[in-house]
């Protein structure tokens, strides 16, 4: 029996490499005969051994031994391919290179291919909240926070700078931290490049205050329709005028000045007061205007003013109005139609941003049709007047609180439809509820011949509905 020169394990009989290392039985160092192979009788004579090349592939006629695994041969190891490379299965370790007790164990790094260079996984590294909220802050800086939001742009930007300088950790976003300062730097220079230009262009502008005084007599008119028509500035009106009209105007910008237009077509005269100046004359924090307007009591009136972002002032309790339409961009209004109503018959009210009072505390004749709109602001409805003919509202905000004042006399029905926002009933019973809305009565609302009935609508805001003193 021979034995292999590599591992020194026994040879089948017949076979044409070794079970255990896969050295070609020719190799070995001692024949069937016992003779020295050439490569080590060479050797031996002072020649240089040559390696052994790899092992050719055999023919085809080649015995090869049974499958499985064959005495003193490694677990898993199966009798080695035509290339020289033992096949295992999956599981089994490879036996130890010749020279070597083990393989590296789990977890051991091998040497790179490249040297000693060792590959080393990239750090994700997180993005800086700093530089996030200083890139929001820089294009909300051009968008609703001119001032404001460009110094926190530039703050916020600094902070990420100095975060992402320091040593722990790795975050990442200095491109943000960048744009939001470089975004800042920039909203900061064009407010100081427009106030610099203010200031020139306010002082052409603005002159002296002036207060001038217009004066209309009716005319023989029985009953008037008048139009204002202001764009900034405040705006009072009040009954008590000697004549049908008049008007006291103080304004320091000389455009200004209002122009008074009166006319009489039958027994109906048409009053007109307009603000001067074009629509885009610019409204400095300086300009000043402001109206004080007096009507006549005792003649019958339609009264409309559009005040685009004047604040609007009307007392008109006691006078002979019968409708009134406020229409407002921004700016606060408030009307005042308590005393004696006889001839009031309708009431509008739209405003864009900013507060709505209406105080109706009143005699009211008539039945009176009564409609308030506002986007966003406080509503403040007070309806606890003396109603002979009832009144039908319509109330809608879009967001903003809202306020009912309710007599408790006369029947009130009030159909609530709301969105978010928490309702508060006083004195009201909920006498019924739907998709439509919430459906609330007052004690009287069977038992009285007068009845208030109001459709409220509200997409977010408190509503409260208080009957009662």
């Amino acid at each position: 029996m021979t034995s292999c020169s590599r591992c020194g394990g026994e040879l089948v009989e017949g076979a044409a490499y070794c079970h255990a290392c896969g050295e070609p039985a020719g190799a070995s160092s001692h024949g069937p005969d016992g003779a020295q192979p050439p490569e080590t009788a060479g050797s031996s004579q002072g020649e240089p051994s040559m390696p052994t090349p790899n092992p050719p592939f055999p023919p085809a006629s080649a015995p090869y031994p049974p499958h499985g695994v064959q005495p003193g041969a490694p677990p898993g190891v199966y009798p080695p391919t035509p290339f020289g490379v033992p096949f295992r299965h999956e599981g089994a370790a490879l036996p130890p290179p010749p020279g070597a007790s083990s393989l590296p164990s789990s977890g051991a790094a091998f040497p790179s291919p490249f040297g000693d260079t060792a590959y080393k996984r990239p750090s994700g590294g997180r993005t800086n909240g700093w530089a996030v909220a200083s890139l929001v802050l820089g294009v909300l800086s051009f968008m609703c926070l001119p001032l404001l939001g460009g110094i926190l742009a530039i703050v916020f930007a600094l902070v990420a700078r100095s975060r992402m300088r320091e040593p722990q950790g790795e975050l990442k976003g200095g491109g943000a931290a960048t744009a939001g300062l470089v975004l800042g730097v920039v909203n900061l220079a064009v407010l100081l490049l427009l106030a610099a230009l203010a200031v020139p262009v306010s002082i052409h502008f603005l002159g002296k205050t002036r207060t001038v005084t217009r004066t209309v007599s009716p005319q023989g008119a029985q009953s008037v329709v008048a139009e204002l028509k202001a764009r900034s500035g405040e705006v009072e009106v009040e009954g008590g005028a000697e004549g049908l009209f008049e008007g006291t105007f103080t304004f320091n910008v000389e455009d200004w000045e209002p122009s008074v237009e009166y006319s009489v077509r039958g027994e109906e005269g048409r009053l007109s007061v307009t603000q001067g100046g074009d629509w885009w004359a610019p409204d400095f924090w300086l300009s000043r205007n402001r109206w004080l307007v007096r009507l006549a009591e005792k003649v019958p009136l339609e009264l409309w003013a559009d005040l685009s972002s004047a604040e609007g002032v009307f007392r008109l309790g006691g006078t002979a109005l019968r409708s009134l339409e406020v229409e407002s961009g921004s700016g606060d209004i408030e009307a005042e139609l308590s005393g004696k109503m006889a001839e009031l018959g309708r009431i509008e009210i739209t405003q864009g941003s900013g507060g709505v009072s209406l105080d109706m505390r009143g005699d009211y004749a008539s039945y009176v049709q009564m409609e308030v709109e506002n986007a966003s602001g406080r509503t403040e409805i007070d309806l606890r007047g003396h109603w002979e003919g009832g009144l039908g509202g319509q109330v809608k905000c879009g967001s903003g609180d809202v306020t009912l004042y309710l007599p408790e006399e006369y029947g009130v029905r009030v159909r609530v439809h709301k969105g978010s926002g928490r309702l508060h009933a006083e004195g009201m019973i909920l006498e019924s509820s739907d998709p439509e809305g919430a459906l609330y009565v007052n004690g009287a609302f069977r038992e009285s011949p007068v009845t208030l009935q109001i459709d409220l609508e509200c997409s977010s805001g408190d509503i409260v509905l208080k009957a009662g003193d």
